[in-house]
């Protein structure tokens, strides 16, 4: 209601305390950054029972391990102080669908094309189920999503103009230029990662190339017991891509990233699943 905003994650059940405190790929990480570098200072129950602020000038040890120690913090955090960024008055997001088969290809055309992006585009690919539209000529697809975090419609369209003039074949569905304010991003998370189901999720950071990393993935996904379950990988970096991070418990990234999710519905499916 105040125009603002905050890197928040992805998934709208995940609760912002353990997001942030794990560091926190969030919204717009190209422009806002890490999710943990927004936070400012944090109120910790120490292992004395003390309650101390942590901040950049004061308790700085305990600020450095908020800012991505998770679960291996040392207290309890019980208030968080955070930077917050004005709200793009116009989000914007152009979606490509493939199928799976087609996926080199595609790797290849996004991993040129993602570096001509500017920083307010957040891209990522899926690889998933077909949706209904298209489930009775493909069983899976691979996805090619960019959210544009824009404050006009034209800058939106500019900022989008590559997947517009994408020029791979074969494309099932498409949708350009879309207006996804907030809430609607959150909305179409749902249909990645529904509540109330099973998972069992990986992760990686890794500096091969794309195209190998998924190339081995694609042979896998196209086995996967469950049609619930979903591979991301957000954009494809150039090595030269990554800029460093500050100091923090938060210290490792890489290139490329790719996130693993099994999601099926009986305990029953759990050995299949997990494997």
């Amino acid at each position: 209601e105040h125009g603002l905003a905050f890197p928040v994650g992805h998934c709208p059940c995940v609760p912002l305390s353990g997001f942030v405190l794990s560091g926190g790929l969030g919204w717009n990480a190209g422009e806002w950054g890490i999710s943990c570098f927004s936070l400012l200072s944090v109120d910790v129950v120490t292992t004395e029972g003390n309650l101390v602020t942590a901040s950049e000038t004061e308790n700085t040890e305990l600020l450095w391990a908020a800012r991505g120690a998770g679960p291996r913090f040392f207290g309890v955090a019980t208030k968080y102080r955070v930077r917050l960024y004005p709200l793009p008055k116009a989000i914007t997001t152009s979606t490509l669908t493939y199928p799976l088969e087609k996926l080199p290809e595609v790797v290849e055309w996004a991993t040129r094309m993602v570096n001509t992006l500017p920083k307010n585009v957040e891209f990522t690919l899926y690889l998933a189920s077909a949706p209904p539209s298209v489930a009775d000529r493909y069983e899976k697809v691979c996805i090619l999503s960019a959210t544009a975090f824009a404050d006009s419609d034209e800058e939106a369209a500019e900022a989008l103009s590559a997947l517009a003039t994408c020029p791979l074949g074969d494309c099932v569905m498409k949708e350009l230029d879309a207006s996804t304010p907030f809430d609607a991003l959150f909305d179409n998370a749902n249909r990645f990662w529904p509540e109330g189901k099973r998972y069992a999720v990986d992760t990686m950071w890794y500096s091969s190339p794309p195209s190998a990393v998924l190339a081995i993935i694609q042979d896998y996904f196209a086995t996967v017991p469950s049609a619930h379950s979903m591979i991301l990988c957000p954009r494809l970096h150039s090595p030269t891509d990554v800029p460093p991070l500050p100091d923090a418990a938060f210290s490792m990234v890489a290139p490329g990233y790719v996130a693993c999710y099994s999601i099926w519905e009986e305990a029953g499916q759990d050995e299949a699943n997990v494997r």
